[in-house]
């Protein structure tokens, strides 16, 4: 005969469980927007599918609008960049926006900056018209380089 083991030792079982599965969970999250650099090559179709991914160049750049311009379908894109060399450079960057529901991608564009030289900060700025409807979409850089001006 089978006996059911006492209440606290369920209870210990299942919050393990619980445990277990929460951390399995925090693993599987993933995060639309600025992606983390990371050492795995980044494979970019459409526009930019020719810029490196330069994880040196990533922390120069940020996006500091992404929203729609009240047209239909159009979303404003603007990134401040900031020369941390001891050289000019021009950045190339590719851009990406994804609609926040599923991550489809729904609109691409390559930008690069004027020569940028060492300390000096620019903006780079674009509209972009939507392939695709998405009520709300997440600008992302998939890729930047640095190239000596």
């Amino acid at each position: 005969m089978l006996t059911r083991p006492p209440a606290r030792i369920r209870a210990l079982a299942l919050a393990a469980g619980i445990g277990l599965g929460a951390l399995v969970m925090a693993g599987c999250q993933t995060t639309l927007g600025q992606p983390e650099a990371s050492e795995t090559p980044v494979t970019v179709i459409g526009p930019g599918s020719d810029i490196a991914n330069n994880l040196d160049a990533r922390a120069d750049v940020a996006i500091t609008t992404c929203e729609p311009t009240g047209e239909d379908g159009e979303y404003k894109v603007e990134a401040s960049v900031t020369n941390t060399t001891d050289d000019t450079v021009t950045y190339e960057m590719a851009l990406r926006l994804a609609d926040a529901s599923n991550g489809n991608v729904v609109a691409r564009e390559a930008l690069t900056t004027d020569p940028v030289g060492p300390g000096e900060e620019t903006t780079v700025e674009t509209t972009l018209a939507l392939e695709e409807p998405a009520d709300e979409v997440n600008c992302v850089f998939v890729a930047i380089d640095r190239v000596e001006a």
